[in-house]
């Protein structure tokens, strides 16, 4: 029944959109009204602006590249991809996983409605930290995509440019700044139609410009509010953001600029985690991504709050300094539900609670650039510091679970009573600190027009401690190592910049959750920390309106896994190596004036090695898929000036539930349709945008815990002045 209100409601609301944006063009047309094609120009008020609509969302430039600060992305010898503000905008995501599900090199494995954190795999390696305008969010906890400008997504190591980090790759979010002109921005709209077809409502501005009439001054002010029922039933989000940046332009060579940022952020009705019994030898087919799969009272909140400070000095013509500093606390709480997956079509399901949680980070940077000749060289040297430690606290009792009474089948979820949990009535006490400190020094070097070297060295320490509840240390490890990097760059023509790299990354030992919708056996356990190197070659190419890019890497990193114990608790195990050896394909831009495509490939073979358990050399990682094929297009219909058809198919190779590969999930295309339409009223512009994602509304095993999400429904209306 909830499936056939759920397409009645996609026939209804996709029609109206429909014939609200073909209906409007006809009237602009009958009215005399000029429709305005999806431009923005950038300040020389001749060319399309950088990463906007008209320029194919093709960029020119990274935000940043850590101690490098920015730099032309077809120059950089790394593999970085830049999803832009325009292109969030147009596909209405308020939430990462719903940009980053597009990206070619990043698989989706826990959707943010889970826990308010999405997880992803770059290069077939999870993603345990992210950046924020180039300093490290250790959670990602309450990411609002409306607060930022763009989202750079760095495959492969990355230990010399943000520290310790993650194997695979990297995902910087670049904030929103102020504009040196006047700008205002409402948006309203529907981020998801529930199956009962109620909508889940929101408003977003978005204001900037000068302060004072010299200005000295500039702000940036961005105010969400949304709230609703969100499909599957039973469903519902809500969020609320404060976002504000203020830049003091001190004089000429100095800015300082102030941030500030209050996001709150709660989901009811959790979708499930997924585990299996161990007599069951493989996975069933998907459950209904059209039905909530835990319960109604399961729910997650979310708070986060941050302060900064960023301040750019040109203290002379060749040297330069660059700071910035950021305090950020994120508290959580929730009641998370996991299915276990037995024999005969049938699943147990416990209630796992966990109490208010918080964890607070502190991260900065100072960087001294010099640039200078030597001879016949060009130098930009680079040196400094950056870092970031956190402090996380918790309740003794900060987590409990109960089994969940009821006969659970995969046919149709039953709803049950909650069971009595409780937990979080010891006070707070300091669970666990953690620290990270790198000294760099680095050049870039342009030996000629056609080669260039660039190399550093990370002198990278990290330390984690834990403790127990009376305040005395528990446990800890403290590691220093250089991890150097090297790569030389060949351009032997203007539009062609070809590379080969080298780079070495310190990892952090995990910490084994003790809380999360995996139960981990060892939980609280400190793994060793590692060295993982990649070696990288690579091409990219400014080809008429589109960037095209090309990467070949491999990377040898410590193999950890999660091992299922099949009652419903698994053990974080570190044993072996993981190999991961593939390429990149990137095409980004304007294939002609009216088409665009975003889009590319991912392909590689990754295997086990070394491992004491003969059983796992030679097996594929669990949750990896060997190959992603994704391709988004926008085309602007010629005899509707304004009007413009979008559309994505997104491919997802087949991948493992388990370390002993016994347990594979198929492949899945998922497809996704939208309009957008521009026109002005009154002289107002207005852009009206219709957005269908998994259009088919297929249930698929997103990884082996959890299922992807259902047809989402979309539109909104913007008037920009």
């Amino acid at each position: 029944m909830a499936k056939s209100n759920s397409l009645n409601v996609f026939a209804v609301r996709s029609g109206l959109s429909f014939v609200l944006a073909t209906g409007l063009a006809g009237i602009a047309k009958a009215q005399g009204l000029t429709p305005v094609p999806d431009v923005s120009v950038d300040a020389s008020g001749t060319q399309p602006a950088d990463g906007s609509a008209a320029a194919g969302y093709r960029s020119q430039n990274t935000a940043t590249a850590g101690p490098w600060g920015s730099l032309p992305l077809q120059d950089t010898p790394y593999s970085i991809n830049v999803v832009p503000q325009a292109l969030i905008e147009n596909v209405q995501a308020t939430q990462p996983d719903q940009i980053l599900r597009m990206n070619p090199v990043v698989q989706i494995q826990q959707p943010t409605s889970f826990n308010g954190r999405a997880t992803f795999n770059i290069r077939g390696f999870n993603i345990v930290n992210f950046e924020e305008d180039g300093l490290r969010d250790s959670n990602g906890w309450g990411i609002a995509m409306e607060e930022y400008q763009s989202v750079e997504v760095l495959s492969g190591l990355s230990g010399f440019l943000y520290g310790p980090a993650n194997v695979g790759g990297l995902i910087n979010f670049v904030s929103k700044t102020p504009t040196p002109t006047p700008f205002a921005s409402v948006t309203v709209g529907d981020a998801g139609v529930s199956n009962d077809g109620y909508g889940n409502y929101y408003v977003h501005g978005d204001f900037g410009g000068p302060i004072d009439k010299n200005g000295l001054f500039a702000y940036r002010l961005n105010l969400v509010s949304q709230n609703g029922d969100q499909g599957p039933d039973f469903t519902a989000q809500r969020r609320n953001l404060v976002s504000g940046v203020l830049d003091w332009h001190v004089y000429d060579r100095l800015t300082i600029e102030a941030m500030a940022t209050a996001y709150d952020y709660k989901q009811n009705g959790l979708p499930a985690s997924w585990s299996t019994a161990s007599k069951v030898t493989s996975y069933p087919a998907a459950p209904s991504a059209d039905q909530l799969w835990s319960e109604p009272w399961s729910y997650q909140a979310v708070e986060t709050d941050k302060v900064g400070v960023k301040i750019k000095w040109d203290l002379t013509d060749i040297f330069s300094f660059r700071s910035a500093f950021r305090y950020a606390t994120y508290t959580d709480q929730n009641q998370e539900i996991v299915n276990t997956i037995q024999t005969n079509n049938t699943y147990t399901q416990s209630d796992q609670a966990r109490a208010f949680r918080r964890l607070a980070n502190y991260d900065g940077y100072a960087f001294m650039d010099a640039r200078f000749d030597t001879l016949a060289l060009e130098h930009k040297m680079t040196f400094g510091f950056y870092g970031d430690s956190s402090v996380f606290q918790e309740h003794p009792d900060e987590q409990a679970s109960a089994n969940v009474t009821g006969q659970f089948n995969l046919l149709s979820p039953i709803y049950a009573a909650q069971p009595l949990i409780i937990a979080g009535t010891k006070p707070l006490y300091k669970d666990q600190s953690t620290f990270n400190k790198n000294y760099v020094l680095g050049d870039i070097i342009k030996i000629n027009d056609y080669f260039t070297v660039i190399a550093g060295a990370n002198y990278a320490d990290i330390g984690l401690s834990t403790f127990a509840t009376n305040g005395t240390l528990s446990a800890r490890y403290d590691k220093s190592v250089p991890t150097p990097t090297a790569s030389l760059l060949f351009k032997p023509v203007s539009w062609l910049t070809t590379y080969g790299s080298y780079i070495e990354s310190l990892e952090q030992g995990t910490i084994v959750p003790s809380t999360g919708a995996i139960v981990f056996t060892n939980a609280g356990q400190i793994l060793a920390p590692v060295v993982d190197r990649q070696y990288e070659i690579g091409a990219k190419a400014t080809v008429g309106g589109m960037l095209l890019t090309a990467a070949l890497f491999q990377i040898d990193k410590a193999n950890q896994f999660a091992s299922n114990n099949g009652n419903g608790t698994s053990t974080d195990v570190q044993d072996g190596r993981e190999v991961h050896k593939g390429g990149e394909l990137t095409a980004t831009g304007k294939v002609f004036d009216d088409l665009t495509i975003v889009g590319g490939l991912t392909f590689f073979n990754s295997e086990v090695t070394q491992a004491s358990s003969t059983s796992l050399n030679g097996k594929r990682p669990m949750n990896v898929a060997d190959q992603m094929v994704k391709v988004y297009a926008e085309y602007n219909i010629p005899f509707i000036p304004g009007l413009t058809l979008t559309g994505g198919a997104y491919y997802t190779g087949s991948f493992y539930a388990d370390a002993a590969n016994s347990k594979p999930l198929p492949a899945v295309l998922i497809g996704d349709v939208g309009a957008r339409y521009v026109t002005k009223i009154n002289n107002l512009p207005l852009t009206i945008r219709l957005n269908i994602t998994n259009v088919a509304d297929k249930s698929y095993w997103q990884s082996a815990n959890f299922v992807g999400d259902p047809r989402r429904i979309a539109f909104s209306f913007q008037t920009t002045f």
